[in-house]
């Protein structure tokens, strides 16, 4: 009797051990189970966050144009807004950093423009300054001399150089005292008499290809 009391009692401590057992590691998995939830979504979370720090927005995650809505200044060309959006992808911006981006690169370029252009002006008035001083084409001479320097390139620009007068006149090198001599000796080259502003000076005149190219013309005779 007290034998078959103490089995009995081992087989129920053996039960409620395998029991127990079975519990704890039912509980085990299902904490796992929940652990590998938790870690997925904190590491989410984090994919998440990282991307908000470095500047992106949610839609670019889903594939969509973060920069689509940009907006080109007035006065900037529209074709170099990919430039723009992708340079701000590069340094992972958002869609409002880089339409500052884009604006404050439309201003620079605008300023940029506004001083090579007062430089430009600055350096024709000094130019200019120059060869009215010139002693050979300055003072007296010196409407004279540009407008003779002024025929002369009209002459050169139909006959020879199409184009010469508007980059000399783009660039500012129509100013240049340089230019100015260089065209005036051209011009008093081609003509037996000096040209007077305003008068008639066809007498001696001759072509100024005759002038530029005399061993040609003669060959070509």
């Amino acid at each position: 009797m007290t034998d078959a009391a103490a089995t009995s009692a081992n087989g129920s401590q053996t039960a409620a051990g395998n029991g127990g057992a079975g519990a704890t590691g039912g509980a085990a998995a299902t904490g796992a189970a929940a652990s590998g939830t938790d870690t997925g979504n904190a590491a989410q979370q984090n994919q998440n966050a990282n991307g908000a720090q470095s500047g992106q927005p949610a839609s670019a995650a889903a594939g969509t144009d973060p920069y689509a809505s940009l907006k080109a200044p007035e006065g900037f060309d529209p074709a170099a807004l990919p430039k723009i959006a992708e340079i701000a992808k590069v340094y992972g911006l958002n869609a409002e950093a880089a339409q500052k981006l884009l604006n404050d690169t439309h201003t620079r370029q605008v300023q940029a423009k506004a001083d090579m252009d007062a430089a430009l002006a600055k350096q024709k008035a000094e130019w200019h300054e120059a060869i009215k001083a010139d002693k050979d084409y300055g003072g007296e001479k010196f409407e004279a001399s540009l407008q003779r320097a002024q025929k002369v390139v009209g002459e050169i620009d139909a006959k020879i150089a199409p184009g010469i007068k508007q980059l000399l006149d783009g660039s500012g090198y129509g100013e240049h005292p340089a230019v100015v001599r260089l065209f005036n000796y051209l011009g008093q080259a081609n003509r037996e008499d000096s040209f007077a502003a305003g008068g008639d000076n066809s007498a001696g005149e001759k072509p100024i290809e005759d002038v530029l190219y005399p061993k040609a013309k003669t060959s070509a005779a």
